[in-house]
């Protein structure tokens, strides 16, 4: 009974708006143990954001009268500043207070999938807003708190929630902003939210009922994180195709199409990033295909083997867009990947080789074939020199010299400036 009525005592502290009331009847609502219903998890998540907004609000005011009193005495300076610390320790002792119940009681007695992401989501928001307020050493800590709560969250809510479900969407609103403003990548805060806007968009198109309130608000406040973080190289919703000029003439000391000599052909999957190669993995043909060729399922099974090893977070996702890595089940499996591990994926043109360097690589390894095993060129078309022929793509892959790799990844904005000043016409990459 007394659990009861803590819990009626701290709804009505909501509706007298006492929120400094609410939080210590909640707090011994959790500390005695079982599972908060829906109805107590939102009193505890309204108790603590009131109560943690209110003092933030108050650190705003503070700090910014502290920077404006510059004509004000060392006295007026030091007393500010001695006031915006003591609101600093508060608003530190309120992260505190949720992180705590959090690691030891809800977390733990978490038994559904949306009380577990919430609660991951909860603790990911606690630690960012610590990050704003406490010293270099324990902020290190509270980005990595931060960020390992919000991707088992993401993990979750990804797994078990629609696209519009309000609880993932209030998440991708807060990790895109922890992104933005606490790991400063801002590419990657603007392909969260994006991606997360477009998906619940794209659901609710198709929906037969009306869409939650709640969906639509943070809906919109996708929208608007995005507007704000436009820039110059943001994204946007118009794809721009470069043409030739008809009658212009060619490059040709810059473009020189050429065939190698070889008469045998075999498809490998490979990849690289600045530092290291992938596996070259011969693909041979899907036997679940019609046609029985590489389809999106081999590939798909290539990307869950070798990109872990090649690709970390920060880094940038560039595929040569082809046929199989368009296949819906690739797509699917790519987006959630990237967004997990923090790669940004870039919507990239096809058929477009001064801006793929793996077309590049891919050119050099035929050309470095050719030359270190002529022989092939002669051989008649058979499984053994096919065999021959994947045994030496191996070993020249492996081969590759690791300033290769780095020019390639370093020349990128070089090819991206003579793109652009070229108007999108050829360049001499």
């Amino acid at each position: 009974m007394q659990g009861k009525n803590q819990v009626f005592l701290a709804r009505l502290c909501g509706q007298a708006q006492r929120y400094d009331d609410m939080v210590p009847l909640l707090k011994e609502v959790v500390k005695r143990g079982g599972k908060l219903s829906v109805d107590e998890r939102n009193l505890l998540t309204t108790a603590f954001n009131n109560v943690f907004d209110t003092r933030r609000a108050s650190w705003r005011i503070i700090s910014s009268i502290e920077k404006n009193e510059y004509k004000g005495s060392e006295k007026h300076l030091a007393t500010i500043r001695g006031y915006r610390i003591k609101i600093e320790n508060e608003i530190e002792e309120i992260c505190r207070d949720v992180l705590d119940l959090l690691d030891q009681s809800l977390i733990p007695n978490a038994s559904t999938d949306e009380s577990m992401a919430l609660y991951y989501k909860m603790k990911g928001d606690y630690s960012r807003y610590l990050t704003e307020f406490v010293s270099s050493e324990k902020h290190n800590s509270a980005v990595i708190s931060a960020y390992n709560a919000y991707k088992i969250a993401a993990y979750v809510a990804q797994a078990e929630f629609t696209a519009a479900h309000p609880l993932r969407l209030s998440l991708a609103v807060n990790f895109s902003v922890f992104y933005y403003r606490i790991l400063n990548s801002r590419d990657h805060a603007r392909y969260l939210a994006k991606h997360a806007f477009d998906d619940a968009k794209a659901e609710l198109d198709v929906l037969t009922k009306e869409p939650d309130d709640d969906s639509i608000l943070l809906m919109q406040l996708l929208c608007i994180n995005l507007t704000l973080w436009a820039s110059s190289d943001s994204y946007g919703d118009i794809t721009k195709w470069c043409f030739h000029r008809a009658g212009e003439r060619l490059h040709r000391d810059n473009v020189q199409p050429r065939r190698t000599p070889l008469r045998h052909s075999k498809m490998f999957y490979g990849g690289f990033s600045i530092d290291r190669l992938s596996e070259l993995v011969p693909l041979d043909g899907d036997p679940l295909a019609k046609r029985g060729g590489v389809t999106g399922r081999i590939i798909l099974a290539c990307l869950r083997q070798q990109l872990p090893a090649v690709l970390e977070e920060g880094m940038t996702l560039q595929h040569d867009n082809g046929p199989t890595y368009r296949a819906r089940i690739v797509q699917n499996w790519l987006r959630i990947y990237c967004r997990l591990e923090g790669i940004f994926m870039v919507d990239w043109p096809p058929y477009s080789p001064d801006l793929n360097p793996i077309e590049n690589l891919w050119k050099l390894l035929k050309e470095r074939i050719c030359k270190r095993y002529p022989e092939l060129a002669s051989m008649p078309v058979t499984d053994e020199a096919i065999a021959a022929l994947i045994k030496a793509a191996q070993e020249v892959w492996n081969d590759l010299e690791p300033e290769v790799l780095e020019n390639l990844i370093n020349s990128m904005p070089k090819r991206l400036a003579a793109l652009h000043q070229a108007k999108g016409y050829y360049t001499k990459y």
